[in-house]
């Protein structure tokens, strides 16, 4: 099945958008003291609540909800809240260097000597989102260094296009059970979860 793209005239009034890590904690049964040890799993989840849609807006949504079926399909959508970035984001970038794995990435073409990024904004690489936890300043080369969370799933090949604006994760509907409500005249309601797709 086609991943989708979010209808971009369908705006949610509310929407939480968070990642939920993956955690073990070990609690000594004579001290009670525990140690919490994290795993490398981490993956978005959203809410997203639309209220008084009208009539094409309720009707793009329910063609958009069929054409999911249910928790099968698959779309692009990001945080809602902050599609645009902070930092400057111009040039071209790109992944500097194959074989890079965790929370840190080297990329090229950006604008020389530009604060690129700032922490809090988002980059989508190889269908994956994520959030910056430090500042990225291009140097005179157009070169930076990008920190975020969570870690790459998957490493991107050199050149890989590195996305700044409009990011984005996969995203599916946490279950069948999707239902909008409506009153007359055809307005209508609804909230809608959504879980990262991270087995691709």
């Amino acid at each position: 099945m086609a991943i989708l793209k979010w209808p971009a005239d369908l705006k949610p009034k509310q929407q939480q958008f968070y990642a939920i890590y993956t955690t073990r904690q070990f609690k000594s049964p004579f001290t009670g003291t525990s140690q919490t040890s994290p795993f490398p799993a981490c993956h978005w989840n959203a809410s997203l609540t639309l209220n008084n849609l009208d009539r094409d807006e309720l009707r793009d949504l329910e063609v958009f909800l069929l054409q999911l079926r249910g928790a099968a399909g698959r779309f692009r959508i990001g945080d809602q809240a902050n599609a645009e970035p902070r930092g400057l984001a111009q040039g071209t970038p790109v992944i500097d260097g194959a074989g890079q794995y965790g929370g840190v990435l080297n990329i090229r073409g950006c604008t020389p000597n530009q604060n690129f990024l700032m922490v809090g904004d988002y980059i989508t690489i190889n269908d994956e989102l994520k959030r910056l936890v430090a500042d990225a300043n291009a140097d005179s080369e157009g070169k930076t260094t990008l920190r975020f969370e969570p870690n790459l799933r998957k490493s991107p090949a050199d050149g890989d296009t590195v996305i700044t604006r409009n990011t984005y994760a996969v995203m599916r509907l946490a279950d069948d059970k999707q239902v909008q409500t409506k009153r007359v005249p055809l307005y209508g309601s609804i909230t809608i979860k959504l879980v990262e797709d991270i087995y691709r």
